[in-house]
């Protein structure tokens, strides 16, 4: 991280931290939450029932659709992380109450909006 990157996250938007999280660790996420997604579709038949339906939807239309249902759940699920991190970030930034700690006191004490 650089100066420039934290100045503008501590400047910046209501998720700015957020946005600048997601942008740095998303792939290194995927990786690390597909496998445990795919188990996850694989344990429950999701991912079967998923390929019998694009395969019979691909067979009525006479398209070849192919939908990684695996690729879409993995994403979903890391925004659904960064959602609910990003919505801490704001009640932090915006709640004096919020900031339990310290060094949020800190930071975003002397902030002035």
């Amino acid at each position: 991280m650089t100066i420039t990157d934290a100045k503008n996250i501590l400047l910046g938007s209501n998720n700015a931290a957020t946005s600048y999280l997601h942008a740095k660790t998303q792939s290194q996420l995927f990786t690390v939450f597909q496998p445990k997604v795919k188990a996850s579709l694989g344990k429950v038949g999701a991912d079967t029932v998923w390929r019998n339906i694009l395969s019979k939807y691909n067979t009525l239309t006479g398209q070849a659709v192919t939908t990684d249902l695996n690729e879409y759940v993995t994403t979903e699920t890391i925004n659904g992380v960064f959602k609910m991190v990003a919505e801490k970030e704001t009640g932090i930034r915006n709640n004096a109450a919020l900031r339990t700690t310290s060094i949020l006191q800190q930071v975003f004490g002397a902030v002035k909006k």
